[in-house]
């Protein structure tokens, strides 16, 4: 039965592997599994088969008086809104010949919340067995669910073994496995240390909040007597690369290991005016802001050396930070995406008409930054700057391989591959760099012979592939297409161009690399589609388009250690927290994952997992807020209709309205509405040094 079970948990090798990649890649990582072997399982297998047989037969019995209350009106319509598809789902799930079945998703809504909660008001539903039986086997199917458990811890340790052994073989280290060997190398031979030390007497690490616990045991272990110097130089509040392996609680354990005596504060901010260091340190100085324990918040300070900038427009006072409240109650929130897009653009628009000046010097685009959480928001804010005639350019770790021209280049090169098949050359045809519509498409299915030439075509341009590779076939493509004609009038033509002669050199060097085939090809493309964030390389990073004065589009992650004199912030409110696939616990150097879903540690875990997440979003608008020099547009949604996975920001550091009231009540900042349609006109006036608007 488990065999069954797992074959269709883990179809593929590429499932299996999505499932436990975490834990090949970090073999420092010890994991768990709740199970020892295969037959612990027997006792609860049988139990959920006779539990099954057990509904099966009750169903039967009470079918008539339990379909009579269920196609009543007497039930929750939200709940039950198609009853026919989930009666017929709950019959199909009790069809099953082999005395166990999954449990479709909502089978829950047979259980015993039927006549508990999902009953409507005047009505009583009828006192049925079956109710109690749903739970009792969704309850015992999910405590099987833990041989996934077992089944990925076995493979853990057995590819980690065949891994080394390969590795081994063919005398091959990985950076990790350098780590590794240098730290175990240092623990097993303290004269290696007393000699780098000789060598190396003090030594600085900077950025160390983004180490990991074998980094800081090396230094740790080499720098561990009063002849010796180690000092590490971090900021735990721009701690923002957990992704990559980076963990904070290495800085904390660090910082609680050193005495206090040696520990310094670098306070002085020398990068944003007074005021709008005041405006921030608002923000973050209200206690454990952060989160976490032992991060905690030592306000700025404007260094006493420093001349204050001079600012002057026509608009009025100088106002660093304004706070603009975002309605979210009535609108989805990609209109709202678009609203506040456009409210960036009009006030950039207004800053750049209004005789606005820093140091006497007028305001330029490339003085201007929108700091975005995420790739499609960053197309979207260049999308709509173009509209309004604003050049910009996006500045980001973002693949390229994960943009809209590399969906498109795929599908062409996927059609050219499969030069017959008629779905996927309408596909190719449809996209921006072949550049058919709807229309023309249809019109040459309706006529053979122009339908046979565009064959003929894809034919040509398959066989020039695998005789002259890659590179040849560009050449007829973008010859008989008219590639870069119908590329440059896209909206933002640079970009999509840039884009596209970026993956198309990337795809010549790898084919001519590895000397791939036309599949190895397609192959590789589908492969970096699919990749993981953590392993971006610099050479597949999104380019800039041209050096020429723009406003700066720029992902939250890549703006660290970055400044502008004007940034907007429009995203903070909807930041994505996504559910891990792996749950760690880190309790100082130690971690432990876990592979199953029930147990007392996960939940734990996962606790914690989300409390970090959060945290670390908490860091990330710390960084984004401190890139301004001058002034910072922060956007903050007010409405709660919105149902997302998303995290706001702001409200954690209570930015919301008691806070906000807070600040009005101590006279530092002045509350002023200004009602406008879909943002349409943004009213910059305000005599303190903090503004809401509307």
């Amino acid at each position: 039965w488990y065999k069954s079970h797992l074959n269709l948990t883990f179809r593929t090798p590429d499932t299996l592997l999505d499932s436990i990649s975490y834990y090949l890649l970090n073999p420092e990582i010890e994991c768990e599994s709740v199970l020892s072997s295969f037959q612990d399982l027997e006792q609860q297998f049988q139990n959920a088969q006779k539990i099954y047989t057990n509904l099966k037969s009750q169903y039967s019995i009470e079918k008539e008086e339990f379909l009579r209350f269920y196609n009543s009106s007497a039930l929750n319509k939200n709940s039950y809104r198609n009853k026919e598809q989930l009666i017929r789902d709950f019959e199909l799930f009790l069809g099953n010949k082999n005395n166990l079945a999954t449990p479709f998703q909502k089978l829950n809504l047979f259980g015993t919340q039927l006549p508990a909660k999902k009953t409507n008001k005047g009505y009583t539903a009828p006192s049925l067995r079956l109710y109690a039986l749903v739970d009792a086997y969704i309850d015992s199917y999910q405590r099987l669910t833990v041989v996934d458990s077992l089944f990925k811890h076995r493979a853990i340790i057995e590819i980690r073994e065949l891994i080394a052994a390969q590795k081994n073989k063919r005398g091959i280290l990985g950076y990790q496995d350098l780590l590794i060997h240098v730290r175990n190398g240092l623990l097993a031979s303290p004269n290696i240390s007393n000699k780098l030390r000789s060598r190396y007497p003090i030594a600085f690490i900077d950025e160390f909040q983004d180490t990991d616990h074998i980094q800081y045991t090396i230094f740790k272990t080499i720098y561990k007597n009063e002849k010796s110097c180690l000092v590490m130089i971090g900021d735990p509040k721009q701690a923002i690369y957990r992704f990559r392996g980076a963990d904070l609680n290495t800085y904390l354990v660090a910082r609680k290991l050193t005495p206090q005596k040696n520990v310094y504060s670098l306070t002085e901010n020398y990068r944003s005016t007074h005021l709008l260091i005041k405006a921030v340190n608002s923000f973050f100085g209200k206690p454990e802001s952060f989160l976490l324990k032992g991060l905690d918040f030592i306000p700025a300070k404007f260094p006493h050396n420093k001349a204050e900038q001079k600012f002057s427009s026509s608009t009025g006072k100088y106002i660093p930070f304004t706070l603009i409240e975002v309605d979210t109650s009535e609108k989805s929130i990609n209109h709202i995406r678009r609203e506040i897009a456009h409210s960036i653009g009009n006030e950039i628009i207004e800053l750049l008409t209004s005789n606005t000046k820093i140091n006497n010097v007028p305001l330029k685009l490339n003085d201007f930054a929108v700091l975005v959480n995420t790739h499609t928001n960053a197309q979207l804010i260049q999308d709509i700057l173009f509209e309004k005639g604003l050049k910009s350019s996006i500045r980001s770790k973002i693949s390229v391989f994960d943009t809209i021209e590399s969906i498109e280049l795929l599908k062409v090169l996927y059609a050219i591959s499969r030069p017959f098949d008629q779905e996927h050359i309408n596909a190719a045809l449809l996209t921006n760099i072949i550049n058919f519509d709807a229309i023309k498409v249809i019109a040459l299915e309706e006529k053979d012979e122009s339908l046979d030439s565009i064959f003929s075509s894809f034919k040509e341009m398959n066989d020039l592939w695998s005789e002259r590779g890659i590179s040849a076939l560009f050449k007829k493509l973008e010859y008989d297409f008219k590639v870069f004609q119908n590329l440059a009038i896209s909206v933002n033509a640079e970009r999509v161009i840039t884009n596209y002669k970026h993956l198309k050199e990337l795809l010549i060097s790898e084919e001519i690399r590895k000397n791939l085939s036309i599949h190895g090809v397609i192959k590789y493309f589908q492969k970096k589609r699919g990749e993981d964030a953590s392993k971006l390389k610099e050479d597949e990073m999104v380019r800039i388009e041209s050096d020429e004065a723009a406003i700066q589009v720029v992902t939250l992650h890549s703006s660290k250690g970055l400044e502008f004199p004007i940034v907007f912030c429009p995203y903070l409110w909807n930041l994505s927290i996504k559910t891990p696939k792996f749950v760690i616990r880190s309790n100082g150097l130690v971690q432990k994952g876990y592979l199953t879903k029930r147990s007392k540690e996960v939940e734990d875990a996962q606790l914690t997992y989300k409390i970090e997440s959060e945290a670390e979003y908490i860091r990330l608008t710390y960084v984004a807020m401190t890139r301004a020099t001058t002034m910072c547009y922060v956007y903050h949604k007010n409405g709660s209709k919105i149902r997302t996975n998303s995290f706001d920001a702001i409200h954690s550091l209570k930015a919301g309205n008691n806070y906000v009231q807070k600040l009005i009540n101590e006279n530092e900042l002045q509350k002023k509405i200004f009602l406008f349609n879909n943002f349409k006109n943004l009213c910059p006036t305000s005599n303190h040094h903090y503004r809401m608007k509307q």
